[in-house]
């Protein structure tokens, strides 16, 4: 009898296996023979379902076969992101630079055994799915064209139906909360050397209406479930803090939050719109009361997200301020400061209630709102 071969499953037919089994009302058996598996193999993808669905929802090609972590993830994370916003201003970006600035991020997140070889970027780009194209002139227009398209015709239509008090964006950052600002004035002839920067990453989750009159709690994702610095502590008001091995955003904990909010909203009698991007993270939440939730069109992002218009940024470089002033104030007093988790959710919360809500509004009007 010739043995059965071992079929690998990507991890996107994992998690369709996954959504199969949870919606419930056909045995396991017949689940696995419609996806050609054996019964053992279903098991242990149910064994493995929180691995199986945070490789997934992290910014993994989901055709990959295993989920393969890197030696150096906040430097990965961090070119990550470098790479979408060069690309998202339409700024080519070449190998030589991009290897480049690995090894920059590497160096201010106190990274010194990092190197960036050629490698090492080749593992990158292959868990990243980052491919070289050829530079089209024609692409902004059209992205332009498209996002007049949305604006004019499904946002028009929805503002018939909400308030600019009802109307919010939320979107997710990372923040390297130990990092200070990259520049500095010294003596002209002098060393410029600087701390140690710290690799330390949370994720959050950044909401506003369009008047800027109302901020949404920031959820902030870290990795330790239950930091040593809380205990004893409070959060501040309007703060959220949950945690996975990864620090990013999943659908579970989107979902959380959502409801969370819905319910608040629901006991007000508010209907209010969030328009989120559509991504892994931001997954469909069914059976809500008062919010409606608007998956923004794909590759437009940048140029339709209100958030990605300057308040994000506006939230971070108030936090580096606030944290360079305390460093500065306690080396004044002949005492080194160090920042933790605990401190970095007290000065981003300080620095959230510090954007102002004219520039909110301003952002959401230069996104088209």
């Amino acid at each position: 009898m010739a043995s059965k071969q071992c079929k690998s499953l990507t991890l996107e037919k994992k998690v369709a296996l996954i959504k199969e089994v949870e919606k419930g009302g056909r045995t396991k058996s017949s689940i696995a023979q419609e996806f050609g598996i054996p019964l053992s193999t279903l098991s242990t993808v149910l064994k493995n379902k929180q691995k199986v669905l945070d490789g997934f929802q992290r910014s993994f090609s989901s055709q990959r076969k295993r989920v393969r972590g890197s030696k150096f993830p906040d430097v990965e994370a961090a070119l990550m992101v470098w790479l979408r916003n060069a690309r998202a201003a339409n700024l080519p970006v070449t190998t030589s630079k991009m290897m480049e600035k690995a090894d920059a991020l590497a160096l201010q997140m106190g990274q010194t055994d990092f190197s960036c070889s050629s490698g090492w970027f080749d593992r990158f780009k292959k868990r990243n799915s980052v491919v070289s194209k050829s530079v089209h002139g024609e692409s902004p227009t059209v992205d332009a064209a498209t996002a007049d398209n949305w604006r004019s015709s499904r946002l028009a239509e929805l503002r018939e139906s909400y308030a600019d008090t009802d109307i919010f964006n939320l979107d997710e950052a990372a923040l390297f909360y130990k990092m200070l600002p990259s520049r500095t004035f010294t003596p002209k002839g002098g060393a410029c050397s600087g701390v140690k920067q710290g690799k330390d990453r949370v994720t959050v989750l950044f909401g506003a209406n369009a008047t800027g009159e109302e901020k949404l709690p920031l959820l902030i994702i870290g990795k330790a479930l239950k930091p040593r610095c809380f205990r004893n502590a409070r959060l501040p008001n309007g703060v959220i803090y949950r945690a996975n091995r990864a620090a990013w955003m999943t659908a579970t904990l989107f979902e959380e939050y959502v409801r969370a909010i819905d319910n608040k909203m629901a006991k007000k009698n508010r209907k209010v719109l969030f328009i989120v991007d559509n991504c892994p993270g931001h997954g469909k939440i069914e059976n809500l009361e008062a919010v409606t939730v608007e998956f923004l069109p794909a590759n437009m992002t940048s140029v339709v997200q209100p958030m990605d218009q300057g308040v994000i940024e506006v939230a971070r470089n108030i936090y580096r301020k606030s944290l360079l002033h305390r460093i500065l104030l306690s080396y004044e007093n002949g005492k080194g400061y160090k920042i933790d988790l605990l401190g970095a959710v007290h000065l981003l919360s300080s620095a959230w209630q510090q954007v102002r809500a004219a520039a909110i509004a301003n952002c959401f009007a230069h996104a088209g709102f």
